[in-house]
């Protein structure tokens, strides 16, 4: 190790570690960042468990919506052959995913109106 120099910072909460090494042939550095999970307990910053985005939260609401009201998306059930759904899941601009009258999933679908359509419903 003659010729090499080795620095680190300790900050808590998040420890971070610089590594400088002179070496024969140049200079290299090391970063790394961990963060503690309590006493002592590191966390991979990779897999650490993170905050669900508005997005995340979304499309949650829009599976739980269509299990609840046994919704589909492709083609209808068997058992609604000749039949018309009555609702449907869908997410309008600046509003979260909502179960809603069959219309407003009918205007997405054919463009009449802006907004995304995830589902039919019964």
């Amino acid at each position: 190790m003659r010729g090499r120099a080795l620095v680190g910072l300790v900050l808590w909460p998040l420890t971070t570690v610089l590594a400088f090494g002179a070496g024969y042939l140049g200079l290299s550095a090391v970063v790394t960042t961990v963060r503690l999970d309590g006493p002592g307990r590191p966390v991979d910053a990779l897999t650490a468990p993170r905050t669900p985005t508005v997005a995340d939260r979304a499309a949650l609401r829009v599976d739980r919506l269509i299990e609840r009201h046994g919704c589909w998306s492709g083609e209808a059930p068997a058992d609604l052959a000749g039949g018309l759904p009555l609702h449907a899941v869908v997410t309008l601009p600046g509003r979260r995913p909502a179960f809603v009258d069959s219309g407003v999933g009918f205007d997405l679908w054919t463009g009449v109106r802006a907004g995304r359509l995830h589902a039919f419903c019964r």
